[in-house]
């Protein structure tokens, strides 16, 4: 037998009444911490001690709103749930922060707002938050809330698969090859892109153009374009102006200026469709009207010859210098030999 029970068992009277006072009051100050423990751990014992401060308790509250909690009879709420998350992250407390990131960028509650979300995942981040910092890595890959910036993007995923996150990529052509496979549009896109452009990867034009494909039967214009650029040049693949005229059609229905450029020129040239003036002229100034320099340069030539359009010096001069003002050299030896260069 335990010597401590031993002594007790076998007390004499009056130790036994006082021992038994003194367990008694051990049981009383045990149930009294374990009742106070279950009533502030209640909806009401957290809403009191929160409307007291209490930051971890803002935080629970915020999460029982913002999930819902059917045990304690608490339905889901994004305003109270924002309304506590913004009064723990005032204190600088990374989860509420983290949880606020998720709802500007998710839009729950609020309206989506990805310069929001990446600041607090940052605040949340730079405290060691994990999942924060796997969510600043996407922001930063994708371009959401702030500049693209790969480096930064593997600088936080790395941060956070530390700390566990297994789903944190080990390079960025794992992030987009991973959504590629998934049938993400975009993704497939920038592997595309990684295989044709030197960095990364070593040019591989075969698994471009894959990958290009995938993407523009997806609808997405990028890809559009550069497939359509592959067939005009003959870059990985037999030079065929049909499919490039095929290609950058779609893409430029999608409003890609690039693209509705290129088509102008290949009416201009009559390159895989008879040679239109006309067709060259749309094309040119739907490109144009979107800033697009080499455009606006082509269009002013297009005014100053009358070609698809009846000669107009004033427009051609003024073409000329929207082309010039963003830097375009054939625009401005164009306004030079006009001795429009004031």
């Amino acid at each position: 037998m335990n010597k401590f029970f031993q002594e007790i068992f076998f007390a004499k009277p009056a130790e036994a009444s006082i021992l038994n006072s003194v367990g008694g009051w051990l049981v009383n100050k045990s149930v009294e911490k374990f009742t106070k423990y279950a009533e502030d751990n209640t909806f009401e014992g957290l809403k009191k001690k929160a409307q007291n401060g209490d930051i971890e308790s803002q935080f629970k509250l915020g999460e029982m709103y913002f999930t819902g909690d059917s045990e304690k009879n608490v339905t889901q709420n994004y305003s109270e749930a924002l309304r506590w998350f913004s009064a723990a992250a005032e204190k600088n407390y990374a989860p509420a922060q983290y949880y606020l990131g998720i709802m500007y960028y998710e839009d729950k509650g609020v309206l989506q707002d990805f310069e929001k979300a990446f600041d607090y995942f940052t605040k949340a981040a730079i405290q060691a938050h994990a999942q924060a910092q796997y969510m600043l890595g996407i922001m930063y890959v994708k371009g959401e809330g702030t500049e693209k910036n790969d480096d930064e993007a593997l600088k936080w995923w790395r941060k956070a698969k530390s700390q566990g996150i297994s789903e944190a990529p080990d390079s960025i052509f794992d992030w987009y090859e991973n959504l590629a496979e998934k049938g993400d549009s975009e993704a497939q896109f920038n592997i595309g892109k990684m295989y044709y452009t030197t960095g990364l990867l070593i040019n591989n034009f075969d698994l471009s153009l894959e990958w290009f494909r995938k993407a523009a039967e997806q609808g997405h214009d990028k890809a559009q374009l550069m497939l359509g650029l592959m067939y005009y040049s003959g870059k990985g693949i037999s030079q065929d102006y049909t499919e490039a005229i095929k290609w950058f059609q779609k893409a430029a229905e999608h409003g890609n200026a690039d693209a509705q450029y290129n088509l102008g020129v290949m009416y201009y040239n009559g390159e895989g469709v008879p040679q239109d003036y006309t067709e060259a002229v749309k094309w040119y100034r739907l490109a144009a009207e979107q800033n697009n320099a080499n455009a606006q340069n082509n269009l002013g030539y297009m005014y100053l010859n009358g070609y698809g359009v009846s000669k107009d010096y004033t427009e051609a001069v003024k073409w000329y210098r929207l082309a010039a003002q963003q830097g375009n050299i054939n625009a401005k030896e164009n306004l030079k030999e006009l001795g429009e260069t004031r």
